[in-house]
């Protein structure tokens, strides 16, 4: 996706977004939004809307979070029913309440959107079981944003550049999706099913977060030429989704890696602070070194992160029911019983 073909403009208490929401469109939202006057409702004009990416959904994010803080509602009008789709699969229809659908909007045709994005569903259904892997807390679960997360959130970059190797970005996104497992570190085991890393695949995580044993998984949300996706159950340490993506830059192909998420419940969060941060950034950094090594290079990976979030969402104490550590414990527990 483009941002060439994408415009977006306030005006009074309505955002007007034309074209794509991707990309470098992102920040183009939370100007407008500062722009407008502090009314109680927000209005989002999806009408002209004709793509919108995990980039996209970030940035809507934010804005959710900006108007919380401001104690305002956003509105979504004139959403084609793929983008309806898309809203509830990333569950930010939490935050944005969405306008009912007009004539227009029900046959309006944005196959780009819906052929890139997994279908929505009400509860994982895990297809694959290998035998070599625990697979545990997943079916039966539901997704999790970063809306519905407990701790922090935080958006976390890492990437690397192929210099010297000729290698375009769908080549890069290719190989990632083909050879993820076998750049993992030693202690993360992932399985990904039969078909791959395409949208509406689950991906089983059997792993070790300090010190104790994980099992869970990841759902692979979208997936395009140059990218890919996967989006976090309820349980999982994170509460959000990380995506991958290759790009051109100054004659090079950087492969680039971006966390958005918080943690997931308040002992996930606690693991985070207090050494859990740190290794999952040296995952990420042992991925994207042996990637680059897949193509003899010593690659240099750079890491940048903020908090998009300073405040604990207390309302989601709650998630700590599913927390899939204590349940993996669980799990073995009764085995070793039985």
């Amino acid at each position: 996706m483009t941002d060439h073909d994408s415009s977006i403009k306030s005006s009074d208490n309505c955002i007007q977004i034309k074209g794509s929401l991707c990309g470098k469109g992102c920040n183009a939202l939370i100007d407008a939004y500062h722009q407008l006057p502090r009314d109680t409702h927000i209005l989002l004009d999806f009408s002209e809307t004709h793509n919108i990416d995990p980039m996209g959904i970030n940035a809507l994010v934010m804005l959710c979070i900006l108007v919380h803080k401001r104690n305002q509602r956003l509105v979504a009008e004139g959403l084609s029913q793929e983008l309806r789709e898309v809203f509830h699969l990333t569950m930010i229809d939490d935050s944005i309440r969405m306008g009912p659908p007009t004539a227009a909007d029900t046959l309006s045709s944005t196959r780009k959107i819906s052929s890139l994005w997994a279908e929505p569903f009400a509860q994982l259904r895990l297809g694959h079981h290998p035998s070599q892997a625990l697979d545990y807390n997943i079916d039966g679960l539901k997704l999790t944003g970063p809306l519905q997360g407990f701790g922090q959130l935080w958006e976390k970059t890492y990437q690397v550049r192929l210099s010297g190797v000729k290698i375009s970005p769908r080549q890069a996104v290719k190989v990632m999706r083909e050879r993820f497992p076998s750049f993992q570190p030693d202690q993360n085991h992932f399985y990904p099913s039969r078909a791959g890393i395409i949208p509406g695949e689950i991906v089983i995580i059997n792993s070790v977060l300090l010190g104790v044993p994980i099992s869970t998984g990841v759902f692979v949300l979208y997936a395009d030429d140059t990218s890919f996706t996967f989006m976090t159950p309820q349980g999982h340490p994170e509460s959000g989704w990380v995506h991958f993506r290759a790009y051109e830059d100054e004659a090079s192909t950087i492969m680039q890696i971006q966390g958005f998420a918080r943690a997931n419940d308040l002992f996930y969060e606690i693991g985070f602070k207090l050494a859990g941060s740190r290794i999952q950034e040296n995952i990420w950094k042992h991925v994207l070194t042996q990637f680059a090594g897949y193509f003899g290079l010593d690659g240099w990976v750079q890491v940048s992160k903020s908090c998009i979030d300073e405040s604990i969402q207390w309302a989601n104490m709650k998630n700590i029911w599913y927390n899939a550590q204590i349940r993996t414990l669980l799990y073995l527990a009764r085995q070793k019983r039985e």
